[in-house]
């Protein structure tokens, strides 16, 4: 028998089929109850044969963030990288841009 407090929540199913792309819809259910909207991120792994798909929490920028803060975020970047003793290109940081921009058009 299996004891639950009310903190605990019982684990919601739902049953989902891959396509011919290998796709997987998460059904709405689901996306509503974890906030899943266009655009969310989402980890995949394995793990003791199950697949394991988590929505990652990240932080957005908002109409209401400043150029300074923008600034400061920028300036953590760089010290982490050079703490790191990292070489990154202007170019490959250009890529990086392009890629971010070109994924967050859709």
């Amino acid at each position: 028998m299996i004891y639950m407090t009310q903190a605990q929540e019982m684990p919601t199913k739902k049953v989902t089929t891959i396509n011919t792309k290998g796709q997987v819809t998460i059904p709405q259910t689901l996306q509503e109850k974890l906030d899943i909207t266009p655009k969310t991120k989402l980890t995949i792994y394995t793990k003791d044969n199950k697949i394991i798909i988590e929505k990652i929490d990240t932080p957005t920028t908002t109409a209401t963030t400043t150029v300074d803060d923008l600034e400061k975020q920028w300036d953590k970047i760089v010290t982490n990288i050079a703490k790191k003793g990292l070489k990154i290109s202007e170019t490959e940081i250009q890529k990086e841009i392009d890629a971010y921009r070109a994924e967050n058009k859709r």
